[in-house]
């Protein structure tokens, strides 16, 4: 049996949910979010990463 703080939950979150998306879909992303300048040496990323205190994304591919 449902608890009454399961069903309330879903009533109201499901909802807001959809609100927060609709809203976040209505603005276009600004510039500044999509930029990516990507690094092709590795030490200097991984300095860069350390000094700023962000995470490195490293991607491995293979090109033949």
């Amino acid at each position: 049996m449902l608890s009454r703080r399961f069903v309330a939950a879903g009533f109201w979150g499901l909802p807001l949910f959809f609100l927060a998306l609709a809203v976040a879909a209505s603005q276009p992303p600004s510039p500044e979010t999509v930029t990516v300048n990507w690094r092709t040496d590795y030490e200097t990323a991984r300095r860069e990463a350390r000094q700023s205190g962000k995470p490195l994304f490293v991607v491995f591919r293979c090109e033949r």
